[in-house]
């Protein structure tokens, strides 16, 4: 989640908070939550420069040492035609250098070249992350990377790019080919193709890769709307196919009602493990992996009365998670063990409701009502169906304690009835008003449920970052 606020012509301010999680097969999956605060000032028409301060708010598993990142950036317009950019990090995860430079040969067609080099992994919070926790591991990608490219602006309707990247690290390395295209079709529409193909090395062989994605999109005064559908395509050492779709839309239906909705979905083929003849170890069906969802919300806040504002949504998820996979070789023969992920598989309808009235020029009341009915199975695409039903309900108080700032405090149950559970506690926080709509803080969740009922385990008890936005 982002969000930027322009407060004056030279500074700016933005905000992003992050969940990550990641399932390694026989190891316990791995999580983290980071929150980031940008500050970017422009010192003149030729200099720009920024800071950005990242904060580990909480991870499990896998990590080792946290997520903390200093970032200091710059950018420099040398003339008209030369601009140089460059970046320099350092963290609990490593240090790293980056830099760009680029050459405007006219109005229409510019060259470029980047080179980044990581002493670790900077940019995820599982880097350095090995078995015993200090070894590089799963995800280390210590190393370089050269791009070079082109953009050419064909047409006032039509840009063109093309960039080969080098690659040269602990975990991957090869050459990486993107060819794209974006159309301005007519007033408010919008459409792209990007096309790439790679050869890379990895430890167990070589691997080439091709992917293909293709997007449109639309916006206007009162509908907004974008899609993208992707294929990928691994084969050699590594053989998998993997289809996607991201869709969202936002419409205006007046001026005190919106409708929001988006449709995910994402399929992959995995041949997950091949013996030292090439047979494979597991290539059933039962080795792939499914996601979908559709979401359709309302969104109300009357004009003629600022203190309400009220949101309905109603979304369907199906999730089978991927085949977890592990370079773990028991026998010491070549021969790698395969282990299922640990997270249950689910089919789930959630029902929601929530709204907040400013009751005082200093007091909000909100609450929250939510439903999720469907079922689940505790086997990776094995077993039955189980039915599951969880009720959620919440009240929250908040008040402005001093110009702009804001104490939380809500109180919140959960109700299983299969399992004639009920879980309740409460919940505060510490919220900074950004703008009239919108404003983000930190707190602490003293239950061990969350309020996304599609989150299926008992792990959220800790500090969290609070984002609220009003329509």
């Amino acid at each position: 989640l982002h969000a930027s606020w322009q407060a004056n012509e030279r500074d700016r301010w933005s905000v992003e908070i992050q969940q990550l999680s990641q399932q390694a097969g026989a190891l316990p999956s791995a999580e983290a939550s980071t929150a980031a605060v940008e500050y970017a000032r422009r010192f003149n028409d030729r200099w720009d420069a920024y800071a950005i301060a990242q904060a580990d708010l909480g991870s499990a598993g896998l990590q080792a040492g946290g997520s903390n990142l200093l970032t200091l950036g710059s950018r420099y317009v040398v003339s008209d035609r030369w601009t140089v950019d460059a970046e320099a990090s350092a963290g609990d995860l490593g240090e790293g250098l980056s830099g760009t430079l680029e050459y405007r040969m006219n109005e229409r067609h510019s060259l470029y070249g980047t080179f980044s080099h990581s002493l670790d992994r900077t940019d995820s919070p599982f880097a350095g992350s090995g078995a015993g926790g200090s070894d590089p591991g799963f995800f280390d990608n210590t190393g370089s990377t050269v791009a070079l490219g082109s953009r050419w602006q064909v047409s006032d309707q039509t840009r063109v790019f093309n960039e080969a990247q080098f690659s040269d690290s602990a975990a991957m390395s090869g050459i990486g080919h993107v060819f794209g295209l974006e159309f301005a079709l007519r007033e408010g529409w919008r459409a792209g193709l990007a096309l790439q193909r790679g050869e890379f090395d990895i430890e167990s062989g070589a691997v080439d890769r091709n992917s293909a994605s293709v997007t449109v999109g639309f916006s206007d005064a009162r509908f907004n709307f974008s899609g993208r559908l992707e294929y990928r395509g691994d084969s050699g050492a590594s053989e998998a196919t993997q289809y996607l779709s991201s869709n969202r839309f936002d419409w205006r239906l007046g001026d005190a009602f919106r409708l929001l909705g988006k449709a995910n979905y994402s399929q992959t083929e995995q041949e997950v493990s091949r013996l030292n003849t090439g047979s494979l170890v597991f290539g059933q069906p039962e080795t792939d992996a499914r996601f979908a969802e559709a979401s359709i919300g309302v969104a109300y806040r009357p004009v003629d009365n600022g203190r309400l504002n009220w949101l309905a949504r109603v979304t369907y998820l199906y999730d089978l998670a991927s085949f977890g996979q592990s370079s773990f070789d028991p026998a010491s023969e070549g021969v790698f063990a395969d282990y299922q992920s640990d997270r249950t598989d689910q089919k789930s309808l959630v029902a929601s409701m929530e709204g907040v009235y400013r009751l005082t020029q200093r007091v909000d009341l909100g609450g929250k009502l939510a439903r999720r009915t469907g079922e689940v199975r505790l086997g990776r695409a094995s077993g039955g169906w189980i039915d599951s039903t969880v009720d959620f309900a919440a009240v929250r108080v908040s008040y402005e304690v001093i110009s702009k700032w804001d104490a939380m405090v809500e109180y919140r149950v959960l109700k299983v009835p299969e399992a004639s559970s009920m879980r309740k506690g409460f919940l505060v926080s510490i919220d900074r008003e950004l703008r009239s709509n919108f404003k983000v803080g930190v707190g602490y969740n003293f239950t061990d449920f969350s309020d996304d009922l599609t989150a299926l385990d008992y792990r959220f008890r800790g500090v969290f970052v609070n984002v609220v936005g009003k329509y």
